[in-house]
């Protein structure tokens, strides 16, 4: 789900950001696939050791190489966390569908 200034831009009033934040609920042993699955789309770690990092901060920094935008992946593990990323909703944005929070 994303979440930060991106999603404040879609849901609310937009604002500059030079980043995007996403918010995943994954079991830390899957933590390895998934940045191998992000090198498919050109997201790479933009920090030496970063399954490493990410298993002591909860936080996986990546970097959209052909773009030059950094990503920044917290993964949830608080109720609230899970229970935001299980209620979420897609949105269209610039013609890519997005999961956003849901605005309560």
């Amino acid at each position: 789900m994303i979440i930060g200034g991106v999603a404040a831009s879609v849901l609310g009033r937009p604002r500059l950001t030079q980043d995007v934040d996403a918010l995943a609920v994954l079991p830390e042993a899957d933590w390895a696939d998934a940045i191998r699955l992000a090198s498919q789309y050109q997201i790479l770690p933009r920090v030496e050791d970063a399954l490493q990092f990410a298993k002591r901060s909860r936080v996986l920094l990546m970097r959209h190489t052909t773009s030059g935008i950094d990503v920044d992946v917290t993964f949830g593990e608080l109720p609230f966390e899970r229970a935001a990323v299980a209620n979420c909703e897609n949105h269209e944005v610039g013609g890519v569908r997005v999961r956003l929070p849901r605005v309560e």
